[in-house]
């Protein structure tokens, strides 16, 4: 039925959005949606286009975003945190980790939680994607450890492990959750003052 024909029966009919999408871009008549689908569909294919559209915004906005903490207290700094650590330690005073942020693709090699002290980490001049980032890398690498603490511990129990190797694996996996604590408490307080 036409549209003319509707507004000369007299027949006033709400439009979605997406009815007038579809029928603009495939050329469908506007009520295909009220006949064919019934309310839980077009609310699932509504949804899924409204999670569609923020995915493709997401992966338009730039590249993606990377983080970690560098070890700034031993003597080979490495290249990517060099700029990072002279700005953490500029003031002087005790030695301190620092974040370093980045693209996602320059960053090689496993960034671990465990090695160094994260306490003293300092994210006040961070932006909120720097942080958020960095609480990313944080629960990536937290559940690494968990992951690789949990397969040492099978192995044990399969005798494919030693008591040493599980020993070793759990006080790496305690340096790590400490260090991750230590880093989600600067992260929240950086959070707080932005």
């Amino acid at each position: 039925m036409a549209a003319r024909e509707r507004i000369n029966e007299g027949v006033v009919k709400r439009h979605s959005p997406l009815s007038s999408l579809l029928a603009l871009t495939v050329g469908l008549d506007r009520d295909w949606d009220q006949r064919i689908m019934g309310a839980d569909m077009r609310s699932l294919l509504r949804g899924a286009l409204a999670i569609g559209g923020f995915l493709l915004a997401g992966s338009i906005s730039g590249p993606a975003s990377a983080a970690g903490v560098c070890n700034c207290c031993n003597g080979s700094v490495e290249e990517l945190c060099k700029a990072a650590c002279e700005a953490a330690n500029s003031a002087g005073g005790a030695c301190r980790p620092a974040a370093w942020y980045g693209d996602a693709n320059a960053i090689g090699g496993d960034r671990p939680l465990n090695g160094f002290s994260f306490k003293g980490l300092d994210l006040s001049d961070a932006s909120r994607q720097e942080l958020e980032a960095l609480r990313r890398w944080l629960e990536v690498q937290r559940r690494a450890t968990e992951l690789r603490a949990r397969r040492t511990e099978r192995d044990l129990k399969r005798g494919k492990a030693s008591l040493d190797e599980f020993k070793a694996s759990q006080t790496v996996r305690e340096e790590a959750i400490i260090n991750y604590q230590h880093g989600i408490q600067a992260y929240i307080e950086a959070a707080r003052n932005l």
